[in-house]
């Protein structure tokens, strides 16, 4: 109340350098342009964005001492003229957020400035202010000492880019109020906990206070102001706690009044709940604490760090629909909605101070480090680094769903933030304080009430809490979601159960940071800013248009509460939930026959918290000769806040009985045909035609029934995929071994390389050897084609690696065909993208899909689209299909626009060429895409291509 926006349109000016004339009361303003706040100037076309990471903005540009400010600084200047008629009240303008800093003027006279770029400034102007119109200057520099603190790793941005509010309070107000409720040490009882401070009251002041559990009146009383701060305290019993999984709210209604006259009324949330360190846990309300989380850099591609209410509700949605239960702020304060929105909807936020002085240190020598680096141990900047830790604290202290408090992120340790520590320490002993940069300068590890790490892999943090269990270990950033990624997740989920004071961690991170513009995405370096650290700031499970990526499923998986362990005949349901049992949620039995639902059944089961109840299936007979595979999944039974009825929360997928396919070997009339440089092998309408008898390329070319072409382009081996985001450090030199090879298989037509290996009526075998050049050895890429009077062909592909070569990215072969054939099904998992170490929640079934919907829209184009355990693939073509089957084993497959060189070559998606043909590739293996990290990390060894040999079989036949 009392609050009035003042968003909208502002006139405004942009300088390379400031002039006291724009700040006078008098100046013109009649022609100037608008701006629209909140904004960023580079969304405004006056500058542009500029993407960089650990770097500061203006390195290699400039030559800067620590604390120094760019000569190269400009600088934005908003003007508003504004009404004001009631000179009685209180007044304050209010800014929620700025970047880099902002100087007030009002009516030519400096008010006051402020680098509390990220958390709320508020500006007392009765002094300057006249009845009437008043001018309002606001001057926003680009860089400016805070810069130093805010190298953050993303898109650097200037301007107004948070609301603006008048505040008009009568004199008798609340200048604060504290609410430090808490859940008591029975886990039963609130304590309904709070300051109030009110300026100018008298002997007739009073605050009239309301509890409410939702419409129930709980506490309602009178208090009387006489003191400064006026605490209150009360107790409530059996009160509903407030956790991730169920978000109790209270309401707490306060009215100031003043001889009863009504001052002011202001509404909170309330949550009771309790978060303690017990034995090196982190318990909340008394059970263990898992974090399922989430950092998100607030960004959106239309604007930048300019968040509307309803864009963070629906990010909010959506990580509730996949069992996200936690936020890291990551690396500032967020917008003020977040906070309101995260106690409604349960998310646990770890909240971060603005500091972030990666480059100061990184590249330090010597053990001084935190002598000559921020904010170190140098008492002039102490005050600097305490203040942006109080403005957050004091602006954002009454929010429940904060559990932690953070120092900032990569700023490595030293005396000032140890301060700030305290100050935490101190102010409030109800949160968890958090900081990851004291594991660079152990000395200071005391500082940071967890052990927390960035990208330790799951080897070492295993190896580490084998040895130390002296605190709460938490990953404030693991699983580096950077284009096709987040592979083994589910060795870090593994860690929960083996070690209790393990307790999860934040994903790195939400949604990539691109900015959309004429009509595409743009990263680093694509509005020529200079210096840039190109796509880095693509790392989100969603993508910068905020579409989904496949890389959700597996985080929506393994971070579910709810699990299932299935056999023949029954199912364990297993609930990890700390409060809620499962009476929530209803689910589902389903039976599938070779991809087919040939039986589902709907049960309902509640099983406690922290426990597990099976559910006998019913008698069903498998049949010989199929594939079974039972379905179990958990729904919602009525709509919740965040997701509608009949949502799933997760499920699993189980083969009961499996099925081998089988040729159908049978006597028939089989003919081989030479010429002079094909061999033909015919079946009565069915011919299948090899070409490279003496020409420089060969192999499969054609499959011809009834006179229609179903392969007209030869068939090669590769041994080659495009590159990935994980693999772009060295990883992307070994794979550059096997490039050449895959683009032009080395074929000598003069060593018999295709030869007739068996020749009879009921059976003919072709058999095709590539040597492939790896680096200076040559290896052996053997393929074998055994035709049947039944029109199918058994394709059979072995490849041995040379020894000292790196092993490839994956082994397979590649089928050319026109772009006319882009419908195809299959069945395998789908229908996203899956690959060895990420196919955990993605189903097992029947699915339809067209080759030029299959590219995954990675920030840069890369290896996408591959579907493991795959049974079978049809494309459809004159009528028929033709199908590919596998034998004695599963394959993977991709059906793509793209091959793998036009893909590895391209820098953004609009690089692609229009291609007149979809390729498909069949994989013996296809390497995991890791996720540990994207600059060095390797795909773990069981994901690789590991052994000096691999084969593979399957079944090609045209079909009805």
């Amino acid at each position: 109340e009392g609050r009035t926006s003042l968003n909208g349109d502002y006139k405004f000016i942009y300088l390379k350098e400031i002039d006291e004339k724009y700040l006078s009361k008098d100046f013109d303003i009649t022609n100037l342009d608008t701006i629209k706040v909140p904004s960023h100037i580079e969304f405004n076309n006056y500058d542009n964005p500029q993407y960089v990471n650990t770097m500061y903005p203006w390195e290699g540009k400039e030559a800067l001492s620590l604390g120094e400010v760019p000569k190269n600084n400009r600088v934005g200047i908003y003007f508003k003229d504004l009404e004001i008629n009631d000179l009685n009240k209180d007044i304050y303008l209010e800014f929620e957020g700025f970047e880099s800093c902002l100087y007030l003027y009002v009516n030519g006279v400096f008010v006051g400035y402020s680098t509390h770029n990220f958390t709320t400034s508020t500006f007392k102007i009765n002094d300057y202010i006249n009845e009437g119109n008043n001018r309002i200057t606001l001057v926003v520099f680009k860089y400016s000492f805070v810069s130093w603190y805010t190298d953050q790793d993303m898109f650097r941005l200037s301007g107004i880019n948070r609301p603006i509010n008048l505040l008009m309070l009568d004199k008798v107000h609340f200048n604060d109020i504290h609410n430090k409720s808490i859940l008591l040490d029975d886990y039963k009882t609130g304590l309904l906990d709070l300051n109030f401070n009110v300026t100018r009251y008298s002997d007739s002041t009073f605050i009239c206070l309301k509890l409410f559990n939702k419409e129930e009146l709980i506490i309602e009383e009178n208090i009387k102001v006489d003191n400064d701060v006026i605490n209150y305290k009360k107790e409530v019993n059996d009160c509903k706690l407030w956790s991730d999984e169920e978000p109790n709210l209270y309401t707490l209604e306060v009215t100031l009044k003043d001889n009863e006259e009504i001052k002011e009324e202001v509404s909170l949330d309330v949550g009771f709940r309790k978060v303690e360190i017990k034995d090196s846990v982190i318990y909340l309300n008394n059970k263990r604490l898992i974090i399922r989380g989430v950092n998100r850099h607030e960004f959106n591609c239309d604007s930048g760090r300019v968040m509307s209410k309803e864009l963070i509700e629906e990010d909010i949605k959506f990580m509730k629909k996949h069992n996200i239960n936690a936020l890291r702020t990551s690396h500032y304060p967020n917008s003020n909605d977040t906070y309101e929105l995260c106690d409604k909807y349960g998310i646990i936020v770890m909240d971060e101070v603005a500091i972030e002085t990666h480059s100061t240190w990184m590249n330090l020598d010597g053990d001084n480090k935190e002598e000559r680096s921020l904010p170190g141990s140098n008492i002039v900047y102490k005050d600097f680094t305490l203040k942006r830790g109080e403005s957050m604290y004091e602006r954002d202290k009454n929010y429940p769903c904060i559990l932690f408090y953070s120092l900032g992120n990569e700023a490595h340790a030293g005396k000032n933030l140890e301060a700030l520590s305290e100050y935490f320490r101190n102010i409030d002993k109800t949160r968890i304080i958090h900081y990851e940069g004291c594991f660079n300068n152990q000395k200071y590890l005391h500082i940071s009430d967890v052990y927390s790490r960035m990208y330790a892999k799951p080897n070492e943090i295993r190896k580490y809490l084998k040895k130390d269990k002296s605190k709460p270990y938490i990953l404030c950033e693991f699983s580096h979601a950077m284009g096709n990624s987040n592979g083994n997740f589910d060795e870090y989920m593994d860690l929960l159960d083996e070690f209790k004071n393990y307790q999860g961690g934040f994903i790195w991170d939400f949604v990539d940071q691109g900015i959309f513009k004429d009509g595409k995405m743009h990263f680093g370096g694509d509005f020529k800013d200079y210096p840039n650290d190109n796509n880095f700031c693509a790392n989100g499970l969603l993508l910068a248009d905020r579409s989904t990526t496949p890389k959700v499923n597996i985080v929506k998986y393994h971070y579910s509460n709810i699990h299932f362990d299935i056999s023949k005949n029954k199912v364990v349901v297993i609930n990890k939930n700390n409060f809620i049992d499962t009476s929530n949620m209803y689910f589902k039995y389903f039976i599938f026959e070779d991809g087919n639902e040939v039986y589902s059944e709907v049960f309902n089961l509640d099983v406690l918290p922290l426990s597990k109840k099976d559910y006998k299936f019913k008698k069903y007979e498998f049949k010989d000769n199929h594939e079974y595979v039972i379905r179990v999944s958990a729904h919602l039974k009525e709509d919740t806040l965040y997701a509608s009825k009949d949502h799933e929360i997760n499920f699993e997928d189980k083969v009961i009985k499996e099925y081998k396919y089988q040729i159908k070997e049978s006597e028939g009339d089989l003919k081989v045909y030479r010429s002079h440089t094909h061999i033909t092998v015919v079946n009565n309408d069915f011919k299948v035609i090899f070409n490279g008898l003496k020409i420089n390329h060969g192999g499969l070319e054609a499959i011809m029934y009834k006179d229609d072409l179903y392969l007209d382009k030869i068939v090669s081996p590769t041994l080659f995929r495009a590159t990935t985001d994980n693999d772009s450090m060295i990883y992307k030199h070994f794979n550059n071994f096997y490039l050449a090879s895959s683009l032009a298989p080395l074929y000598n037509p003069f060593t018999n390389v295709i030869k007739v290996k068996e020749e009879s009526k009921d059976k003919v075998v072709v058999e095709v050897n590539y040597s492939m050049i790896v680096g200076l050895a040559f290896s052996k890429f053997k393929i074998t084609y055994t035709i049947y009077p039944s029109n199918e062909i058994k394709v059979e592909f072995t490849y041995k690696k040379p020894l000292i070569a790196p092993s490839p990215t994956c082994i397979g072969m590649r089928y050319k065909f026109h772009k006319e054939y882009d419908d195809f099904n299959y069945l395998g998992l789908g229908k996203e993208e899956t690959y060895i170490d990420r196919c955990k929640g993605v189903k097992y079934g029947l699915y339809e899909s067209k080759a030029s919907e299959e590219y995954t829209n990675y920030s840069i184009p890369q290896e996408c689209s591959n579907h493991e355990l795959t049974r079978s693939i049809n494309i459809p073509m004159h009528g028929h299909n033709l199908s590919f089957k596998a034998l004695d084993k599963l394959f993977a497959f991709k059906y793509q626009n793209y091959n793998e060189f036009e893909l590895e070559l391209a820098h953004r998606k609009e690089n692609l060429p229009l291609s007149n043909f979809n390729y498909l590739t069949i994989y013996a293996i296809n390497k995991g895409v890791g996720g540990d990290d994207s600059w060095g990390a390797p795909v773990h060894k069981k994901y690789r291509v590991g052994k000096k040999r691999y084969s593979m079989s399957y079944v090609i036949s045209i079909k009805d």
